[in-house]
């Protein structure tokens, strides 16, 4: 294939079947040198040959020279069976086999073979024999995939934020039904343009297809999944009330007395610790950082860390902690207190980063502390929804709860925005707290003990 097409058809398909198969060759060819034992050699080499053989075989049939480099890697195979009946010997070079074998230069010859193949064949082979295939919204407008055959079903994942102009790129394939799987509760789309977000354009399909009035004039079911198998029943308490209508169940598995029993922080599952912080404004991105906060959770984790020091694998990874914040200026603020104390390996990340993300422990910080009521994107239910549900067994809420909900007797505020009269999640959620006994000063780290 030309230059120019090659490095098309590489933008395109970043991970394309061609570079997968050259990359996973490339891989095989450097692991034969050096020692192997019989172990390593049928583990690193024989058996990832064996499903490069299949993949060869089986994906793109039509094409004679991709069974020309089958026949190469089953000779390779071939070779390796031969050299491998002295079991548990252990070889220091491969090419000491002998040279029928020729390992690497069988090897780089099936890689030239594949580089050599005419891209276009490549791209309409696979576009028609395969069962299924895997892209993006907008990568199913390009040329290469939206000239494949009719489809029949089409699966869109995180409907929810998908805008309805990027929902239909894939309609090109002309599919005879669409199921979209998402959580209008949740992250919406992103729109830069208020322009055309008054025109309602950052609305999804998925979102007026189930709650617009043309829901009720179309014949446009939906099912809810309603089971929870993530957070205890304590944590998912809150969002199954306040964004579900209480239609959120939990699964047998959270319901299980031993779920989450290694928690690092004994006590209630839920908390919420009452911080009065000051809100500042970086300089240079107008962003909003609490430093009191950031002290606060610089201190959960110090016990954290010392409770840790006998439980099984690193107390810090992601899938163990996590501290969530609405604003990118308190990501950098509480990063830097943690580097600060020696814990810069902790996961800080925004809410928007967060959605499918979970962690056994939780900690999330809502920053927002003045007199007027400002919440900023605090106020956003979507968000607050995704913050308060990517915990497992442990969610810490660190905010200025008592002036949230003096503030919000009957009006919220956005920056630069008069009160108006609508509901505030966050104020609901400090009632929660305080109505279950999980509204908390930080004095209440020195009373936290360990679980095992």
């Amino acid at each position: 294939h030309s230059e120019n097409f090659g490095s098309k058809i590489n933008d395109i398909f970043a991970y394309s079947w061609v570079d997968t198969v050259c990359t996973q060759l490339g891989e095989i060819s450097d692991r034969i040198q050096g020692s192997f034992s019989f172990g390593d050699l049928r583990q690193k080499v024989y058996e990832p040959l064996g499903i490069l053989q299949r993949k060869l075989q089986y994906q793109i049939p039509d094409s004679s020279n991709i069974c020309g480099v089958s026949e190469h890697i089953e000779g390779i195979r071939g070779g390796l069976e031969r050299c491998m009946g002295a079991k548990g010997e252990t070889y220091q070079s491969l090419f000491q086999w002998g040279p029928q074998t020729k390992l690497k230069s069988n090897l780089m010859e099936a890689c030239s073979m594949l580089r050599s193949l005419d891209g276009r064949k490549v791209v309409s082979e696979l576009m028609s024999t395969a069962n299924i295939i895997f892209c993006t919204l907008a990568t199913a407008g390009c040329s290469s995939v939206a000239t494949a055959p009719k489809i029949d079903d089409l699966f869109v994942d995180e409907a929810g934020q998908a805008t309805e102009g990027e929902i239909i790129i894939p309609f090109v394939l002309k599919p005879d039904r669409m199921l979209a799987v998402g959580d209008p509760m949740q992250l919406p789309a992103t729109i830069m343009s208020k322009e055309a977000t008054r025109y309602g354009f950052d609305r999804s399909l998925h979102e007026r297809l189930m709650f617009s009035d043309l829901s009720d004039k179309l014949d446009y079911d939906f099912s809810m999944l309603d089971v929870q198998y993530r957070m205890k029943a304590d944590i998912s308490t809150f969002p199954s009330s306040a964004f579900y209508s209480n239609r959120i169940q939990n699964g047998e598995n959270v319901m299980c007395p031993s779920y989450g029993k290694n928690k690092v922080l004994g006590g209630n599952p839920f908390l919420f610790i009452d911080v009065l912080g000051t809100e500042r404004k970086h300089s240079h991105n107008y962003s909003y950082y609490n430093e009191e906060e950031a002290s606060v959770i610089v201190n959960i984790l110090k016990r954290v860390r010392s409770l840790s020091c006998h439980s099984q694998g690193r107390w810090s990874s992601p899938e163990k902690v996590r501290i969530i914040t609405f604003y990118q200026g308190q990501v950098s603020c509480i990063r830097r207190a943690l580097y600060n104390n020696g814990m810069g390996d902790v996961l800080v990340a925004t809410v928007d980063s967060s959605q499918g993300c979970e962690a056994d422990l939780v900690i999330v910080s809502f920053t927002r502390s003045n007199t007027q009521g400002n919440l900023g994107f605090v106020v956003d239910e979507r968000r607050l929804n995704v913050s308060l549900t990517r915990a497992k067994y442990q969610l810490i809420c660190v905010g200025d709860g008592s002036r949230t909900l003096s503030n919000q007797k009957g009006s919220i505020s956005l920056d630069k925005a008069p009160p108006t009269p609508v509901r505030c999640a966050l104020a609901e959620l400090v009632h929660s707290a305080r109505e279950r006994n999980s509204f908390v000063p930080p004095s209440i780290l020195h009373s936290f003990s360990y679980c095992r």
